[in-house]
């Protein structure tokens, strides 16, 4: 969900017969579960752990993927631009698996 911007999440899970979302956050956290879900059954990875990366290679590559991503264009020209420390917890919410709440 994009602050005040309209999205569609909540009009894509209903499409996709999802139960009916309150608004969009809830839309989009529906939406997500459901991907995540049909990952699992057709057994693709979830997380980058279970793509095959060991936490070494991630911490290693950790530096190099933050700055790439807070130089991105796209980052820069973002109406709401993270901090780093949050760039870093996206990047780890994703090697673990953990659904972004922030």
């Amino acid at each position: 969900v994009r602050g005040w911007l309209p999205t569609r999440y909540a009009e894509l899970a209903d499409c996709l017969g999802l139960p009916a979302a309150a608004d969009e956050s809830e839309g989009a956290a529906l939406l997500a579960e459901a991907i995540r879900d049909l990952a699992r059954r057709i057994r693709q990875p979830t997380t980058l752990e279970e793509a095959g990366i060991s936490r070494e290679e991630f911490e290693a590559a950790l530096p190099k993927l933050m700055d790439t991503a807070l130089n991105d264009s796209a980052m820069t020209i973002s109406l709401r631009f993270p901090e780093e420390e949050e760039v870093e917890k996206v990047f780890r919410y994703v090697f673990e698996g953990k659904p972004v709440d922030f």
